[in-house]
C-alpha cells in the first residue's frame, strides 16, 4: 500500500494506525535511502530531491517487492512521490508485480503549513513545496484522493481500511 501526499499531510501518522488495525503489516519508510545516497552520487550533480537519484527509485521498488515476497505482509509505503515518471517507475512497476492500493492524502495549504511548523526541526524544505505537490497530487492520476483537514488520522486509517475491504 502506497501512502502518497504532501509533507505534512498526515502519511506517517495514518500509516502507523494502518499497521496496528491490519493483520501482518509493516510500515516501509524509503527516506533514509535517500538520506545515504546523497553522500554517494557523483561531483556535479545538481539535485533538488534525493528521488532523483536513480539508484533510490531502483532500491525503493526492490525493497518493497522484496518485503513482500519475503514476509508475505502487507507493506505500508508512506512516501511523496509528485514526479509522474517518478511514480510510474516505482508504483506502477510494483502493480505489476504486486497487488498494490494507492492512496493519496490531501489537505489545504493552511493545515499543511500549520502542521509542519508545529513539527521540531526544520521543516521549510517540505514547506516550500506544499503547493507544487498538493497541485500535482490533485491530479486524476494520483487519485484515490482522501481529504485529511477535516479528519483524524484514526478516521483516515479506518476509511483505507473499509476501502480494502
Amino acid at each position: 500500500m502506497w501512502l502518497n501526499g504532501p509533507f505534512g499531510v498526515g502519511k506517517s501518522s495514518v500509516a502507523e494506525l494502518l499497521r496496528d488495525r491490519l493483520i501482518e503489516a509493516t510500515v516501509f519508510d524509503p527516506e533514509p535511502f535517500g538520506t545515504l545516497l546523497r553522500d554517494a552520487v557523483p561531483a556535479g550533480w545538481e539535485l533538488d530531491d534525493f528521488q532523483e537519484i536513480p539508484t533510490w527509485r531502483d532500491l525503493t521498488r526492490e525493497t518493497v517487492s522484496s518485503l513482500v515476497r519475503h514476509t508475505g505482509q502487507t507493506v505500508i509505503v508512506p512516501m511523496t512521490i509528485v514526479e509522474p515518471p517518478f511514480f510510474v517507475e516505482i508504483v506502477d512497476e510494483l502493480r505489476m508485480r504486486h497487488r498494490l492500493a494507492h492512496f493519496t492524502l490531501l489537505a489545504s495549504t493552511e493545515t499543511i503549513v500549520s502542521r509542519l511548523v508545529s513539527r521540531s526541526g526544520a521543516e521549510d524544505w517540505g514547506r516550500a513545496r506544499v503547493d507544487r505537490c498538493s497541485g500535482r497530487l490533485a491530479d486524476d492520476a494520483f487519485a484515490t484522493h482522501l481529504r485529511t483537514d477535516l479528519h483524524a488520522p484514526a478516521d483516515i486509517a479506518a476509511q483505507i481500511a473499509d476501502l480494502l475491504s
